[in-house]
């Protein structure tokens, strides 16, 4: 898998959100979130990467918060700049596709 800051096509990426401030928590993030790893998934991605700052950092807000990732099975995997952080998730597509092989 593609270390942090290499570009791997096998390594997708959420790189922000918009959902306008009456649909703020209301689950929208979290339906465009698994959407999007649905997607991930289905085009044979072996992780998903997010790029989340601290709920009281005073940018980059739109990447949404780190804990939020976490909760939705994210890992830290480093850091972009000073703010962003690095969330992964891994997807498993490894092992799919060793099955895809075989079969």
């Amino acid at each position: 898998m593609a270390a942090v800051g290499e570009q791997s096509d096998l390594v997708w990426s959420v790189t922000c959100f918009y959902v306008q401030r009456e649909f703020r928590r209301s689950g929208v993030m979290r339906a465009l979130l698994k959407a999007a790893i649905a997607e991930a998934r289905k085009a044979g991605a072996m992780a998903l990467e997010a790029y989340p700052v601290v709920p009281d950092s005073p940018g980059y807000r739109f990447g949404g918060f780190v804990p939020f990732f976490g909760r939705e099975g994210f890992q830290e995997a480093g850091m972009l700049g000073s703010r962003r952080h690095v969330m992964r998730l891994n997807l498993g597509a490894e092992k799919s596709r060793a099955r895809q092989t075989r079969a």
